[in-house]
């Protein structure tokens, strides 16, 4: 079971595994902890333990048995205008402005946890490292 044994800031964290356990460079993570096991209000049957997701990462280094990765999870911030004057406003062609598009900031995980848990996902399941 891959398990978060550190954790270094809100936005990266340490796992359990490494190189020697098939970890890969593109591998991909669901990190999350564990809430009450929860029942069926009508059939009183387990439906288990509930997952909290922390947020999905990517793997930033590998080592032996242990992996450090970071969130992979962003959202655009907003859009960046700039105005300066420069020699043409000399010229009759005044202030210019320049638009820079929405560019993506990095979520940090939610509130993570030594002892959360991390599961591979995506397509680099399996894959290995270059």
């Amino acid at each position: 079971m891959i398990t978060v044994v550190h954790v270094i800031d809100d936005y990266s964290l340490v796992i359990n595994q490494g190189s020697a356990e098939g970890i890969s460079l593109l591998d991909t993570f669901l990190v999350y902890g564990t809430g009450p096991e929860l029942t069926d209000p009508i059939s009183g049957n387990s439906l288990g333990v509930l997952e909290i997701v922390r947020g999905r990462a990517r793997v930033r280094h590998i080592q032996e048995h242990m992996t450090t990765i970071e969130s992979s999870e962003s959202r655009f911030g907003p859009k960046t205008v700039r105005k300066f004057n420069n020699s043409l406003g000399l010229l009759g062609m005044g202030p210019t402005t320049e638009e820079q598009p929405p560019q993506p900031i990095m979520l940090p995980f939610e509130d993570p946890k030594v002892g959360d848990f991390a599961r591979r996902f995506g397509a680099a399941v399996g894959a290995k490292a270059w």
